[in-house]
């Protein structure tokens, strides 16, 4: 068998063990949590670890996480200041209700296309009422 051969084959059995390419090795690893999902879920999520690059916005880490089959895809409105997040899997914003993006446990105020991937990152989505969000500014 020849040299380019076995690297190909090599390199299918990696992507069919661990279904995906190869990480880098200058590649980051953020979780994805989507934990506070489980009140308006039917399946339980839980969080995945992903593997982005350096600096890879949210955009890259929702990718890798429906290329890692963590979740089955996502959508994102351009508001004219950054993207955010309008669906999770078929869990999508409503005149009330809206995704709500957090970074190691603290509220962004910032969408998911100015997110900077660092290593041992926990990039958050809640699914919550803007009636909270009203009511409880700090919550926001």
């Amino acid at each position: 068998m020849s040299s380019t051969r076995k690297l190909l084959v090599a390199t299918l059995a990696v992507v069919a063990l661990f279904g995906g390419v190869p990480a880098s090795a200058s590649d980051v690893e953020v979780t994805l949590d989507l934990s506070a999902l489980q009140p308006v879920a039917t399946v339980p999520y839980k969080s995945c670890v992903v593997q982005v690059s350096p600096d890879a916005d949210g955009i890259a880490v929702l990718q890798a996480a429906k290329d890692a089959y963590c979740i089955k895809g996502y959508k994102t409105d351009d508001f004219g200041f950054g993207e955010f997040v309008r669906c999770i899997d078929r869990i999508c914003g409503t005149d009330a209700t809206y995704w709500r993006m957090t970074l190691n446990g603290l509220y962004t105020l910032y969408g998911v296309s100015d997110y900077a991937a660092s290593d041992d990152d926990v990039l958050g989505f809640s699914y919550t009422q803007w009636a909270t969000c009203l009511v409880h500014e700090s919550l926001c």
